[in-house]
């Protein structure tokens, strides 16, 4: 399968995924605990070179957990178009 219809595939299943997630008990619990920890680390009262320091921090932890995300997700298909083509549905 080319990259290009993987894409495809991936891109139109986001609008799936964002229904999911909203709909999922335990993401919104972490949003949650998300939107109190920023609060509290408003807070803090941090310095300018403190609260770029954490924005670039948590800039990446996101970054990786949306690389891990992509590429988990791309594997599930790949995988899943492998099984299709063993047993003979592809």
């Amino acid at each position: 399968m080319s990259d290009r219809i993987l894409d495809l595939i991936i891109q139109n299943s986001d609008r799936h995924l964002d229904a999911l997630l909203y709909d999922n008990a335990e993401y919104r619990r972490i949003e949650r605990e998300i939107s109190r920890g920023f609060r509290r680390l408003e807070q803090e009262k941090l310095t300018k070179r403190q609260s770029r320091a954490v924005d670039r921090l948590l800039s990446a932890y996101n970054a990786e957990s949306a690389c891990c995300c992509r590429l988990v997700y791309e594997q599930g298909f790949k995988d899943c178009i492998s099984l299709l083509k063993e047993i003979g549905a592809a």
